[in-house]
């Protein structure tokens, strides 16, 4: 039979064991988590121009004095591809820069989108990752968001929820 006191001393080495392999999993997940971000741009927005998928010529700064998420991804992401619809919802209210990066050429990028649907939203074509270079950016997705004096408040790298752009917009 069992005592009181073997099973509590069972107990307490269990959550002791169980307490550390979180603590290490934690550890691990931070660790990733400022590898993915070290570098990455800060304070003033990198000024990026180029070609839309329709040809249209922009500039980041022609979103100055609002707010704007730049999201950088690429079509052969599979977390890019889950978290689309999360930046697609946010962008139905907020000003939101697509680039595509190492996706291909701007008609590739086209057949991309629209498999996708995603044909409401403004997407800058980075076919050699040069925009995504300038951003510093080491692992996609990789979302900057950019107050409206053009200075970026934060940075998330891979996949982000819906409620969690939409907390870090209220920032801006």
């Amino acid at each position: 039979m069992v005592t009181r006191e073997q099973r509590a001393a069972f107990n307490r080495r269990r959550w002791l064991k169980n307490g550390a392999q979180v603590a290490l999993a934690l550890c691990v997940f931070l660790a990733v988590r400022a590898w993915q971000q070290h570098g990455a741009a800060r304070g003033a927005v990198p000024n990026i121009s180029g070609s839309t998928v329709g040809g249209e010529r922009i500039s980041l700064s022609s979103y100055r004095g609002e707010p704007v998420l730049v999201h950088f991804f690429a079509t052969w992401c599979g977390v890019c591809t889950a978290m689309e619809s999360n930046i697609a919802n946010v962008a139905d209210d907020h000003r939101v820069l697509f680039v595509g990066t190492r996706s291909g050429s701007a008609s590739e990028l086209h057949a991309y989108l629209e498999e996708q649907r995603l044909t409401h939203v403004d997407v800058l074509v980075d076919e050699s990752g040069a925009m995504a270079d300038q951003f510093g950016i080491k692992g996609i997705p990789a979302t900057f968001y950019v107050n409206a004096e053009g200075n970026i408040e934060s940075v998330e790298v891979g996949y982000t929820t819906e409620l969690g752009i939409r907390a870090r917009t209220w920032t801006l």
